[in-house]
């Protein structure tokens, strides 16, 4: 799949970063000769839930910023997204002058459940989705924690100023440099544990920043539901945040506004990929191409 993504993305140049988890070789194998995709150098290991998430897409905006001017732009994409038109006119659209920030998020207070920062998550200390005897090594002491937690909500400093949105997002270089690698460290302090962070820290980043005026939206945007899908910046996603798109929802897909949809992967999205790819013209008609 990521291959596949690399070479409808070029000529553009795409980085990837792999998580520390996983041996690096299958996928250099599987990229190699795709010009455009270099994989970064950094590597952290991520835990679903947790603040390493925030560090992995931070590594990889530095990695990325490499020679870039301020103006250019960085979209951040997953390994189960898909340009759902030809990517020059995704481009062209992204460049279209006034450049814009596509990233969107409502006040955090205005949201009913609170529960990602009124209680201690610790997913980085006890990962979740662990198979064997990890289920049970960090499932245990997770569960004991949060409990606990549970007994001693708590109200973070400055919570007030919190946004919450989705971080696969269009930033500008200069957004990047000056309003999200210089707040890390403050929010890293304040959000370490709570769940879920990156839907929390690059909305708040950017939406309290002199740069929201350059968003889509001109600033904070109105609260329009309680899923992070109700705030997407760049993505069809499926309210559930789970679900992945099949040929069965192509009339949704081509009727979509957003450039691209996520989620897809290369055995169950496959033939939806393929007529993608054939809308987009860089597939004969007939034809498959390969995973």
């Amino acid at each position: 799949m990521l291959a596949r993504l690399g070479r409808r993305l070029a000529p553009y140049p795409v980085v990837v970063h792999i998580d520390g988890r996983r041996d690096r070789r299958p996928f250099a194998d599987a990229l190699a000769g795709i010009e455009n995709v270099r994989i970064s150098e950094s590597r952290v290991t991520t835990n679903w839930g947790g603040w390493s998430l925030v560090e992995a897409i931070l590594a990889l905006y530095r990695d990325s910023l490499t020679g870039l001017s301020d103006e250019e732009q960085i979209v951040l994409l997953s390994g189960h997204c898909y340009p759902l038109r030809p990517v020059a006119e995704i481009v062209a659209e992204l460049d279209a002058p006034p450049k814009r920030l596509y990233l969107s998020g409502a006040p955090y207070h205005d949201f009913a459940d609170q529960s990602r920062t009124r209680f201690r998550q610790f997913y980085d200390t006890f990962p979740v989705r662990q198979t064997g005897y990890r289920r049970i090594l960090y499932g245990i002491p997770r569960k004991l924690v949060q409990r606990v937690s549970r007994l001693f909500p708590r109200t973070i400093p400055g919570e007030d100023q919190f946004i919450l949105g989705s971080q696969w997002c269009v930033l500008t270089a200069a957004a990047i440099r000056e309003a999200v690698l210089p707040a890390a460290d403050h929010y890293r302090r304040l959000l370490r544990t709570t769940q879920s962070p990156e839907e929390t820290f690059f909305p708040t980043a950017v939406l309290r920043s002199p740069y929201a005026s350059q968003t889509q939206e001109g600033g904070v945007g109105p609260f329009r539901g309680e899923k992070v899908a109700d705030y997407a910046n760049i993505h069809l996603l499926d309210r559930s945040m789970t679900k992945t798109f099949t040929l069965d929802e192509l009339d949704e897909i081509v009727r979509s506004s957003m450039p691209f949809v996520r989620k897809v992967d290369s055995v169950r999205s496959a033939s939806l990929l393929d007529e993608l790819d054939r809308r987009a013209g860089v597939l004969p008609p007939g034809a498959a191409r390969s995973l």
